[in-house]
């Protein structure tokens, strides 16, 4: 390998400082040894001019020369990168600022578990806008606290559309199960294999829906089935949405109609016929709002 892109390599262990790679493997490791002492001495300064204990959490990253909290973290003179920073505090003003608008990191790792994030990432938020108050309240600095309370107030209100979420798909669940069956049906037959997405899981090229007659993408509850030639990110002719925008909003309708959404389906079918000759015409209120655009749950906006 090329020694000065090998030196660019800042994970390697013993490239941590010479990025030019122009040092020899002996000399790194002294080098890093000895800005290991800089770093920890200078870690220590800081901790005692501003009251703080050197115990569990506090480090120092080495890409910035920032301070930041690390949840459960016990390795004072170690690099833990990839873990969920509760808060991050500029060292040159001592200013601290949350990872996201209202949020924290570790709200944003937690959300993005399926089903449970919303409540998790809450959670996630209102543990780390804890910890920002302490951490305000113990030093004096008013901007930490006012960060810690906006945490908590995201993490509250997300705990509430998390769990109303939640209820919906179990509410939901009925159709789910029916729509899990086809798709693990088709999947048998040769479809492609189940993904997240959508709001739902989806099962792509179901040759169960390859006939003509059948639509591009059908929901039921919380799962969505392709047909063959589909996919969630296809635009099909004359239509403004995708296959995926149109059919996660029929996983809403379901989140909201629970084990009426099937018999409400028919209805608007029939009604469609009826007064549009078509199933999916404009009079189906089942259909209307995910076919406008941009496309939603309902006919009204």
């Amino acid at each position: 390998m090329d020694s000065t892109l090998y030196g660019f390599c800042v994970n390697n262990a013993v490239n941590k400082w010479d990025y030019l790679g122009n040092q020899t493997q002996e000399e790194k490791l002294i080098a890093d040894s000895a800005m290991d002492a800089v770093i920890r001495a200078e870690r220590e300064a800081f901790a005692r001019a501003n009251s703080y204990t050197l115990s569990n959490g506090f480090q120092v990253d080495r890409s910035d020369v920032t301070f930041s909290y690390v949840a459960g973290n016990a390795d004072l003179d170690g690099l833990i990168h990839g873990s969920a920073s509760l808060f991050t505090v500029d060292s040159s003003s001592m200013a601290v600022a949350p990872n996201s608008a209202g949020g924290s990191a570790l709200g944003n790792a937690l959300s993005n578990i399926p089903l449970i994030g919303g409540v998790l990432g809450g959670v996630g938020n209102i543990i780390s806008g804890v910890g920002n108050v302490v951490l305000g309240a113990v030093t004096g600095n008013g901007a930490t606290v006012s960060t810690g309370f906006s945490q908590i107030g995201n993490g509250g209100g997300s705990v509430i559309t998390g769990s109303l979420n939640l209820a919906g798909k179990v509410w939901n669940s009925p159709n789910t199960a029916i729509g899990l069956t086809l798709g693990v049906v088709g999947w048998a037959l040769g479809g492609s294999a189940p993904t997240i997405g959508n709001n739902a899981i989806q099962f792509g090229n179901n040759p169960i829906l390859a006939p003509s007659f059948m639509p591009a993408g059908l929901t039921l509850g919380n799962a969505i089935n392709y047909a063959p030639g589909y996919t969630p990110n296809i635009t099909p002719r004359g239509q403004l949405n995708t296959v995926g925008q149109h059919e996660i909003q029929h996983t809403y309708q379901g989140e909201i109609t629970g084990p009426l959404y099937i018999p409400l389906n028919l209805l608007g079918k029939g009604i469609g016929l009826l007064i549009n000759g078509d199933a999916e015409g404009s009079a189906n209120f089942m259909e209307k709002g995910s076919y406008s655009y941009p496309a939603r749950p309902w006919p009204w906006k």
